[in-house]
């Protein structure tokens, strides 16, 4: 049974991922159909990528460790959260050479000038984010998932919204558009943490504060309590970590940025079927992803054996592993089905002519089966993370260090050979390999408490029914899909709508354990 926590986290995070996401993606629309597809390639692969990889670099390793840490001393907790903006600093003085000085070569002339002002922009816009970060943490810890995805779905809405105005109305180049648009978003971002905390200071007593901080002052680093050298390590363990782990999931991304290997138009093509294929992902997943860490990192004890652990809570928590798994590969297999039929309409609508005459119809489709075990991984990964011991951590990393440089070369020949689907190809082959090794951490750690992997695989008739549905959806498209025209893509979507609502149906008659698992989690919300 989940925790208040879980699903409370999950559901606020969803409520906004799905209103900013939505907003972003109408504005997306506007974007692909306006601006140059070379510099929406520039920014959206190359220079989103930097700002991504130091963002995550702070996050992951500060999140991970303090998330699940006791606040044995809340000064000296909170010391630990303001290593984020300085650990963003020692990151990007080596990235800002290497996206300068190894990436620039292939700046279109037009936007060379200024590059590394652009550059720079981008990286500071991450360092005003960091600067917010201990607030974020704190959000989490506390159970404030209401203030956490505000400041989430704000942070994505406003970099939409800020791009639209600057580039539409405002008196700036497109590029100088989508620089400023950062700067101001990120600035946003750390004022609604910083508004938020600063009146909750006003208006709360001690037992009411989070963390027992009721001064403003004290939500900042304060000298005398210094920092404790275990929990440096574990930081230190999880960055190693978390520079290979980058290194596998936007293995794309830096092949990229640093080779010639498609021009920056195509990686534009390119990054706006990833953006509207993992549209889920991006609502569903990634709250999903955060609750459920927070979940079984509250669930289980990370250096102590599952047999001297409370059995209730290992119970609960590997009822919960196994009912996340098997919801997140049901979401995952209705999403390719029902994608792959879809797949043409979807692009003609969301980037015109762009993706339409760059195969993009085919590029989502092969995308949709990558969700798949992207939405597996992430749960195991989850699950592991939040287990491992400092051993388990420093084995994890060989393993991503060995798959990082194999994953680098696999996205190299494979692109070579197949361009962007080779990307595509080579993520899956990744992802792969990764839930293979979180699912034998999961079975060292849990041993007998191991679920069945049976447990976790849709029923038969939802499998049929699903099997059925890909046939009659796909036989729709060869009819109708052929032939533009509102008539003919109305059939089109109606028959796909008639097919949802069977296999909907089906799902909430046939799959009773996580109805079971819902309706407990929902009684305990309650």
């Amino acid at each position: 049974m989940a925790t208040p926590s879980l699903l409370n986290f999950f559901l606020v995070s969803l409520t906004g991922q799905l209103i900013s996401r939505i907003c972003s993606f109408a504005i997306n629309l506007y974007l692909l159909r306006t601006v140059d597809a070379a510099l929406l390639g520039l920014v959206n692969v190359r220079l989103t990528l930097l700002y991504t990889t130091i963002l995550f670099l702070v996050r992951e390793p500060l999140r991970k460790t303090c998330l699940s840490l006791p606040v044995k001393s809340t000064p000296r907790y909170v010391n630990h959260l303001w290593l984020a903006p300085i650990t963003c600093l020692c990151i990007s003085i080596p990235l800002v050479p290497l996206w300068y000085y190894l990436a620039s070569g292939s700046v279109p002339t037009e936007y060379a000038h200024g590059y590394l002002w652009v550059v720079i922009s981008f990286v500071l816009s991450a360092f005003i984010e960091c600067i917010a970060e201990p607030f974020a943490i704190i959000s989490q810890k506390t159970g404030e998932a209401r203030h956490f995805a505000f400041a989430q779905s704000l942070l994505i809405l406003s970099q939409r919204l800020f791009a639209l105005v600057l580039i539409r109305w405002a008196v700036v180049d497109p590029l100088s558009g989508f620089c400023l648009a950062q700067l101001l978003s990120s600035s946003v971002y750390l004022g609604a943490h910083l508004l938020h905390f600063y009146k909750r200071t006003l208006s709360q007593s001690f037992t009411d504060a989070p963390l027992g901080i009721v001064s403003f002052r004290n939500y900042f680093p304060s000298a005398q309590y210094g920092l404790d050298k275990s929990v440096l390590k574990q930081i230190g363990s999880f960055l190693v970590h978390s520079i290979f782990k980058q290194l596998l999931t936007d293995g794309s991304g830096f092949v990229m940025t640093f080779s010639n290997t498609i021009g920056l138009a195509n990686q534009a093509v390119y990054d706006a079927i990833e953006k509207l294929g993992s549209l889920v992902a991006r609502i569903v997943l990634a709250p999903l992803e955060e609750s459920s860490y927070l979940y079984f990192s509250n669930e289980f004890e990370r250096d102590v054996a599952i047999s001297n652990q409370p059995r209730a809570k290992v119970s609960n928590g590997v009822s919960t592993l196994k009912n996340l798994l098997r919801g997140t590969t049901l979401l995952s297999s209705g999403i390719i089905v029902f994608g792959i039929a879809y797949s043409r309409l979807a692009v003609g609508v969301y980037g015109g002519e762009l993706l339409s005459k760059n195969q993009g119809g085919a590029l989502l489709s092969c995308y949709l089966g990558y969700l798949f075990v992207m939405a597996v991984n992430g749960i195991t990964e989850c699950f592991a993370a939040a287990t491992m011991s400092n051993s388990d951590i420093f084995a994890h990393i060989g393993f991503l260090f060995g798959c990082a440089f194999l994953h680098i070369g696999m996205n190299i020949a494979c692109s070579f050979y197949f361009a962007a689907f080779g990307f595509i190809l080579a993520n899956s082959i990744n992802m792969v390999v990764r839930i293979v090794y979180s699912w034998q951490h999961i079975r060292q750690y849990l041993g007998k408490w191991t679920p069945a992997l049976l447990d976790m695989v849709p029923s038969t008739s939802t499998i049929l029914l699903l099997v059925f549905s890909l046939f009659v959806t796909n036989l729709s498209n060869l009819i109708f899909g052929s032939t533009a025209g509102i008539v003919h893509n109305g059939a089109h979507i109606a028959i796909g709508g008639v097919m949802f609502l069977v296999v909907a149906l089906n799902i909430y008659k046939a799959e009773v354990l996580l109805q079971q698992f819902v309706n407990r989690s929902l009684q305990h919300q309650d």
